[in-house]
């Protein structure tokens, strides 16, 4: 299966300490990669360098074979728009004072991708398209619950088309009935928009839901990458299967 992504040896460094150390994998086409690990382990901070929030101090992103880490401010831009994130807390990421409908448009419109008024029919049917009314789109965002914030923002994400689009902790912040609701709707649209996933959570257990693969972190290296069918049969790690004994002792 071809690769979307491939990291090569990534490292990053604050105050003296790795947050990333020599981290390698690549992402497959149509492919949800899942990253567990607990706090601390560089989850987020990968998910920052990947999408160059972050500059590595260290190796190499290719994009579809092609070298993305150093970059000029158009290839920069273009990359953005092909690997979007999905952040924890939605709130983070709206204007109190834009409409829904603006805020869906805004990045079809920045990126010249449709004028307004086609911007406008886009926005619509990619509401839809995450199962919420189309009559949201001149509420404000403190009129919407936590849940459908983060609908509008996976929406906002899939406006731009992108072919990698990574959810750094996107359910952390919902109740467990929305993240279960979440966590389906990230599984379909990884079809039904033909993008690859790399799905970012401290929780193994919601991870082996939706994941293909499972790559388990610990202070910022990665200690091991697991088919997730085969995950229980095949973990040879300690640390993983510390991970996976605190998620059958909720059970």
């Amino acid at each position: 299966m071809e690769n979307v992504l491939a990291i090569k040896n990534l490292s990053k460094n604050f105050n003296k300490v790795k947050a990333l150390d020599d981290v390698s994998f690549e992402l497959k086409k149509g492919e949800i990669l899942g990253i567990v690990g607990e706090s601390g382990s560089g989850k987020s901070t990968l998910a920052k360098v990947i999408t160059r929030i972050v500059k590595p101090d260290g190796g190499n992103i290719l994009f579809k074979g092609e070298d993305f880490t150093k970059l000029n401010s158009a290839k920069l831009r273009e990359y953005r728009k092909n690997v979007q994130m999905v952040f924890q807390n939605p709130n983070s990421t709206f204007s109190p004072r834009m409409n829904i409908g603006d805020f869906l448009c805004e990045g079809m419109l920045n990126f010249k991708l449709a004028s307004k008024k086609e911007a406008l029919k886009k926005a619509k049917e990619y509401l839809e398209l995450v199962k919420l009314p189309t009559d949201i789109m001149e509420r404000l965002p403190h009129q919407l619950s936590g849940g459908q914030l983060q609908r509008v923002v996976i929406a906002r994400a899939l406006t731009l088309s992108p072919e990698v689009l990574i959810y750094d902790e996107a359910t952390a912040a919902l109740d467990v009935s929305v993240q279960q609701d979440v966590l389906k709707l990230m599984y379909d649209l990884r079809k039904s928009c033909d993008n690859s996933v790399i799905f970012i959570c401290h929780d193994l257990a919601a991870v082996r839901l939706v994941a293909d693969r499972i790559i388990v972190m610990y202070n910022g290296k990665i200690v091991e990458i697991v088919d997730s069918k085969n995950l229980l049969s095949e973990s040879k790690e300690e640390y993983t299967k510390k991970l996976l004994g605190s998620v059958f002792e909720v059970k």
